[in-house]
């Protein structure tokens, strides 16, 4: 599981890679449930992206 937070602030997020199914991420940002592809090889940052970015 990863978290995202503001360096001195509240956690804005969390998510988490989805068991047996490859470049699948399920978690949270602001309030919203979501889930998100992210394909090739994955950077934890590239997820937290597109988490924060929807």
């Amino acid at each position: 599981m990863y978290v995202i937070a503001e360096r001195d602030g509240p956690v804005v997020g969390a998510f988490y890679a989805v068991p047996g199914w490859p470049n699948w991420w399920r978690g949270h940002s602001f309030g919203k449930v979501r889930q998100v592809f992210q394909p090739g090889d994955v950077d934890p940052l590239a997820v937290a992206e597109r988490f924060l970015s929807r």
